[in-house]
This record gives C-alpha cells, sequence and structure tokens, in this order.
C-alpha cells in the first residue's frame, strides 16, 4: 500500500511540474496557452494546449461539454449538456471534479472581469439573462432577453444583442450593472451569436449567426469584417494582453484556430487536436 501511495504522489509531481513548465513555456513564447473542449470519442474533454509546442494536457472529461470561459483567477467555467438545456459547471486546474451550478441554461456564460459573477441565459432562443454572485442564491433575472453577451473590461457595463422587432434590426446595447441603466449602442442587420469586448475597452469582437466575424468600434461605432475567406465562424476570444484575437474557422471543412491582429492581419494558423467548428475555447489567465 505504501508503494502505491509513493506513486501517486510521484504521478502528481510530475504532472504538477510539467504543467507548471507547460504555463511557463507557453508565457515565454509569441502565443499564450489555450484552454479548448476537445470534441474526441467516446468522451469530450477539456485541455489546457501549449500553442507554441503543441503539448497539451486534460483537465477533465465528460460525455458532452458545450462551452467555456476561463476567469482572472484561473477558474474555468464549462457547461455540460442535460436532458433540458445545459448545466453551468467550474471546474479548476488541479480538481477535474465539475462544481455544478446553475441547471437549464444555454451554452452562453461568462465570467465577469472580477471573477465574482457569472452572467447567462435561459435556455431558449433570446432567454432572460441572469446574474449568478458566487456565495449568493439565488441567481438575480436582468429582465433582459439577449443573443449574445460580453463584460466591459471594468465590470461597470454588460454589452449585449438582440433582434428588436420595433426597429427590425439587430440591436446592442449596453446596460449599467449598477443602476441598471439600459442604452442604445447601434443596430445593424446581422443576428450575433458571440461577442467578446477588448482589454483595452476599445472594440467588441463578434461572430454572427452566418458564421462571420466583425469588430466594432465602440467609439466610432463602426463595423469592420475580417477573415472574409473563413467560413462558419463560431468562437472568437482576444488574448489577455488585447494584441491579438483568436477564432476557429472553418476552411474546406477542416478547423483552424486562427491566430490574429485586430487589423485582421492573420499572425499564424494551429492545428490543435480534436478541435472542430463546434469547440469553445478561451486563453489561459495568467
Amino acid at each position: 500500500m505504501i508503494w502505491l501511495i509513493r506513486l501517486v504522489f510521484k504521478s502528481f509531481c510530475a504532472f504538477l511540474v510539467l504543467t507548471i513548465a507547460l504555463i511557463w513555456l507557453g508565457n515565454q513564447r509569441p502565443y499564450p496557452p489555450l484552454v479548448y473542449i476537445a470534441k474526441s470519442l467516446p468522451h469530450d474533454e477539456v485541455r489546457l494546449l501549449d500553442t507554441n509546442t503543441g503539448y497539451f494536457l486534460e483537465i477533465t472529461r465528460d460525455d458532452s461539454f458545450g462551452a467555456l470561459d476561463v476567469a482572472p483567477t484561473g477558474e474555468i467555467l464549462v457547461t455540460t449538456h442535460a436532458q433540458i438545456g445545459s448545466i453551468l459547471n467550474t471546474v479548476a486546474l488541479f480538481s477535474p471534479s465539475l462544481i455544478e451550478k446553475v441547471h437549464g441554461i444555454d451554452d452562453n456564460p461568462i465570467w465577469s472581469p472580477a471573477a465574482d459573477r457569472i452572467v447567462y441565459r435561459r435556455y431558449y432562443y433570446q432567454g432572460g439573462l441572469y446574474v449568478y454572485t458566487l456565495g449568493d442564491w439565488p441567481p438575480r433575472p436582468l429582465n433582459i432577453r439577449a443573443t449574445a453577451i460580453t463584460w466591459s473590461p471594468d465590470g461597470q457595463y454588460l454589452a449585449y444583442s438582440r433582434w428588436s422587432d420595433t426597429t427590425n434590426q439587430e440591436e446592442l446595447r449596453l446596460i449599467d450593472m449598477a443602476t441598471r441603466r439600459d442604452t442604445f449602442l447601434a443596430g445593424w442587420r446581422k443576428p450575433v451569436r458571440q461577442m467578446r469586448w477588448s482589454p483595452d475597452g476599445e472594440a467588441i469582437a463578434m461572430t454572427t449567426i452566418a458564421g462571420d466575424l466583425y469588430l466594432f468600434d465602440v467609439e466610432a461605432k463602426q463595423f469592420t469584417q475580417h477573415l472574409l475567406d473563413a467560413g462558419n465562424i463560431r468562437s472568437v476570444q482576444w488574448t489577455n494582453d488585447g494584441r491579438l484575437l483568436g477564432v476557429i474557422t472553418t476552411r474546406r471543412r477542416h478547423a483552424t484556430l486562427t491566430i490574429l491582429q485586430p487589423d485582421g492581419i492573420i499572425q499564424t494558423e494551429i492545428t490543435v487536436p480534436h478541435l472542430s467548428q463546434t469547440s469553445s475555447f478561451d486563453w489561459w489567465s495568467n
């Protein structure tokens, strides 16, 4: 029995050292480590990938993962599929057990910048938004219906997108999370799938239902399309320093992680093991 305990301890120490080395290496190289959902059989995995070397570690696994988001503290938010909607779970890098938080949500939850709140949408199209403050149950409704959401870098505002029958257009709107004041930001004709606010607060990257990638200049209120030759772009994430964007692009039915600058210039395209067009990802928080 003692030898078994020693073997387990040594294995854990080796895993810990390898993980720390992987993260350290990623921080010294051009591109940061990536957390993503690997769509592999017979189960899905949440993996931590060194995008510079190709080495990865399995964090946790489940029959079917939906979306994930990484908090600035490193805690991972990930959804698992259920009979009705999805289950919102949290998981830590060195603790693979999924901790269930909320049931019956859509695959669109996101951490606040301070990692003290989670905003998510109930399970149906343009479902109502809820705010779950950690340690404060139950979640509070915002009385807003939305298709996509993102926090401002300072956590003061939540930007959201919805289709308006009144104006017959997709509206981008801001809600002040302290006062609940709701203001119109911009309108256009393209329904939004996902939005992510840049760390400097100057732009919002968004993917559309049609699979296109746009950057919205918050001050100028202008939309710019990027990656015109790519197909079915679903997820988009800023790196933590805001210098780069990562998206999953599909060309000739092959899913690739494309890393580009905010001006649209492609830096590199990386083949990621078991990455699919439906995979969700985020950059690892240092």
